[in-house]
């Protein structure tokens, strides 16, 4: 399916919107009936990630509503249905579910009378999220025999901020597009990750994992797996493209760099020179210091990030970074 958004989202903060698969059309879920406890953590177990959503009003200079699309493959005979996070993520609500068994977040599924499809007359469909302050309206085109965006697997499965080449088998040149609507000079960068998060140190060869007690070790080890040469940054409101290399076989996830000017100007060429303050946030919310999710995903091997600790506004604008790729030449 290929995913497009409107015009029309009058949300105040980001929100995030995936799929869920049921048994039946009476959406049924493991012998759940909708409205029944426990219904809605069925429903996040069997989600895809779909995209995090910008409000219109968060988008910056040069960044439109037609840049930021997805293609999700789903199986035609399969029943599924749709639910938007208001002002959170899949990721983040999921690991409050298994921390404390359910959550507090308010999860709008499409029974709720809040929701709305209206089918086109070629054949695509407008989904509708209203409140009584806001409303929202997304496009969802259905189109047959759509090609799956190269990098997009784990975005797909998982719904992963990464970008997996793991099953491509040559290089691959990359153009980047950066937006910016912050006042803090932030730096991406793509290291080279397993699709556990894991990564390995290039000095020991061991495996670090993505969890809160390897943070100082994970950071290091990031840095150590960077691509070099493509410090992803750009000017506050301009459009920024960069252009370079990536090679296949591998998984590379993007990581935000707080304000490197103001940390022993990042020290990104010796990660051992890190002051204990450093700033870095990652796509497994685990390693990040604030325990919060910094990144989105917008759209295929498209990325939104939150620069501040705690998450900040919660914006997710303040570096916007689009990966489109293509075959070495």
């Amino acid at each position: 399916m290929f995913f497009s958004l409107n015009s029309n989202n009058q949300f105040t903060q980001v929100s995030e919107i995936g799929v869920f698969t049921v048994d039946n059309e009476q959406g049924t879920i493991n012998n759940l009936s909708l409205g029944t406890s426990g219904y809605q953590e069925a429903a996040l177990e069997n989600s895809k990630v779909i995209f995090s959503m910008l409000p219109d009003s968060h988008l910056p200079n040069g960044l439109t509503l037609a840049d930021i699309e997805r293609i999700l493959p789903l199986d035609e005979d399969t029943s599924f249905g749709f639910y938007l996070l208001k002002e959170n993520s899949t990721q983040a609500v999921f690991k409050e579910m298994q921390e404390n068994g359910n959550s507090d977040e308010e999860i709008i599924l499409s029974n709720s009378s809040l929701f709305q499809t209206e089918v086109q007359t070629d054949g695509s469909w407008i989904l509708s999220w209203t409140d009584e302050l806001n409303a929202m309206t997304v496009d969802l085109q259905v189109q047959q025999q759509q090609p799956i965006t190269i990098g997009t697997q784990l975005q797909n499965e998982q719904g992963l901020e990464v970008i997996d080449l793991s099953g491509e088998s040559n290089s691959l040149t990359v153009e980047v597009t950066i937006h910016r609507e912050a006042a803090v000079d932030n730096i991406v960068s793509l290291y080279k990750v397993q699709a556990d998060g894991s990564v390995t140190d290039p000095l020991t060869g061991e495996t670090i994992t993505a969890t809160s007690e390897n943070q100082s070790r994970y950071i290091r080890a990031a840095l150590a797996n960077r691509v070099e040469g493509l410090d992803i940054s750009s000017s506050n409101q301009t459009e920024t493209i960069l252009s370079g290399e990536l090679e296949a076989g591998e998984i590379y996830a993007p990581m935000i760099i707080f304000d490197p000017a103001k940390q022993v100007n990042a020290n990104l060429a010796n990660p051992d020179i890190w002051l204990e303050d450093v700033e870095v946030y990652f796509p497994w919310m685990e390693v990040n210091s604030d325990g919060y999710d910094h990144i989105r995903l917008l759209g295929d091997n498209h990325f939104g990030f939150e620069d501040l600790p705690a998450g900040g506004d919660r914006d997710f604008n303040d570096l916007i970074v689009k990966v489109d790729l293509s075959p070495v030449d």
